[in-house]
């Protein structure tokens, strides 16, 4: 049955009801980020955080201008980092502003306004409704958007809208997915992914938010659930197609993502020399596809803007090479995918399974619950002629979240911001998964 468009705006809404923690994210994923993305940001953006990455852009926004700035949050959710934001600039002595924080979840802003700090609530305005046809007649000197737009249907009229409202000087700033709709792979991306499978164990193809192991890694399409992912590789075309210039732009992920986020990275101890080693290698092979132009990045970190400004972008993925056209696939895929069919693929083979190779008791657990599952279904793990790529596992059998490690708080604190003065928060990054965006 499809779905109107008011029961996906509500489904979007009761998504995060329930929701407290927006922003965590597996140690490993943090791991992979201080090697693969910080490095990157510094040289492209001058700062190694997200919470400086839009501070300097609203910085850069206004270090002209006189008298009241206003600035705009396109999907501000809870606030956490609008909020830090607005602390960094007072800081800085940037104090005259208005900050509008505009959020389709009642519920989302209510946890926004019980979080202000009194001496910044009379900076926001915080308001309830639909961005998809919504007209403004306010200029904004900034107009960001973290981890917002690929929830956005109506992407044309939304960057109509903040062109013809944003200041001359102004900023367009946003940290979003531009990979294919439903946050699912490209074929290419996809190629590279089915690759690497066959090498992972049992327990780091448990699928944590979907509750299954994957014996073949399954591309689940997580628009059909509210707008997730609902047009998020049209984001990038339609902003350039808009007038924007990419200012200053990067780009990274592409099939590593599938490794380091909610699903399976979890599944990677960020404290084990294996599973490190693993993802530091698939971080390596990402970066020389992207380089290669053999995938298309899924997220990006930019600065937009009106007029024209010489681009600044991380080796050569300029904002144009990131763009992808879905009605052509890679000449080499077809040829590729050939050689790739030829290969038998042995179930048995699994990375460093060997009886060195100790496991965790949760991930004890979870292949015992594995056989049990499979062969009540009429598969055996151990079958060279499996009938089913997946079983459904008990969440409480899965290896258990790791959120806090302290190799992760060591080595990399690229999407957590420190407001001013208080207590660490993790910046919004988007969870790729139905039920559980960001």
């Amino acid at each position: 049955m499809v779905k109107t468009y008011e029961e996906q705006l509500q489904e979007q809404i009761e998504r995060y009801r329930n929701v407290e923690n927006m922003h965590d994210l597996p140690g490993i994923f943090h791991i992979w980020s201080s090697e693969h993305v910080v490095p990157p940001m510094q040289q492209v953006f001058g700062v190694g955080d997200m919470n400086s990455f839009y501070v300097e852009a609203f910085v850069a926004a206004t270090r002209h201008r006189t008298g009241a700035l206003n600035f705009l949050s396109l999907g501000c959710g809870d606030g956490a980092v609008e909020i830090g934001i607005a602390q960094s600039l007072m800081q800085r002595g940037i104090t005259d502003f208005n900050f509008v924080g505009y959020d389709l979840s009642h519920v989302l802003l209510d946890r926004f306004r019980a979080s202000l700090p009194t001496g910044l609530a009379s900076h926001f305005e915080l308001v309830t409704g639909d961005l998809n046809g919504q007209l403004f007649n306010t200029s904004f000197d900034v107009v960001m958007a973290n981890h917002s737009l690929h929830h956005m249907v109506d992407l044309e009229g939304i960057f109509r809208t903040a062109y013809d409202n944003l200041t001359a000087e102004g900023v367009f700033v946003t940290s979003d997915m531009i990979g294919r709709n439903g946050h699912m792979r490209w074929p290419e991306a996809r190629f590279f992914v089915d690759f690497v499978w066959p090498i992972l164990s049992p327990r780091q193809r448990a699928n944590i938010l979907l509750r299954r192991v994957e014996w073949q890694f399954m591309d689940h399409d997580c628009s059909t659930e509210g707008f997730e992912g609902v047009r998020a590789q049209d984001v990038l075309p339609v902003l350039l197609a808009q007038g924007f210039t990419a200012w200053k732009f990067l780009s990274f992920e592409g099939m590593i993502d599938v490794f380091i986020d909610r699903c399976f990275g979890p599944n990677f101890n960020a404290d084990s020399a294996d599973d490190v080693f693993l993802i530091r290698r698939l971080g390596l092979l990402n970066d020389i596809l992207l380089d290669a132009g053999l995938i298309k990045p899924t997220m990006m970190l930019a600065w937009f803007v009106k007029d024209q400004r010489e681009p600044v972008h991380y080796r050569n993925r300029s904002a144009r090479s990131a763009v992808r056209d879905p009605n052509v696939d890679p000449q080499w895929l077809t040829g590729a995918l050939g050689d790739f069919a030829r290969v038998p693929d042995d179930p048995d083979y699994a990375f460093k399974m060997s009886s060195a190779s100790k496991m965790s008791s949760a991930s004890e657990a979870t292949l015992a619950a594995t056989r049990t599952l499979t062969e009540t279904a009429g598969r055996k793990p151990n079958s060279s002629a499996p009938t089913r790529s997946h079983v459904t596992v008990p969440l409480r059998l899965l290896p258990a979240r790791r959120t806090g490690s302290a190799s992760c708080r060591v080595r990399s604190r690229l999407f957590k911001a420190r407001p001013p003065g208080g207590s660490p928060r993790r910046c919004a990054r988007s969870l790729r998964v139905c039920g559980a965006d960001a």
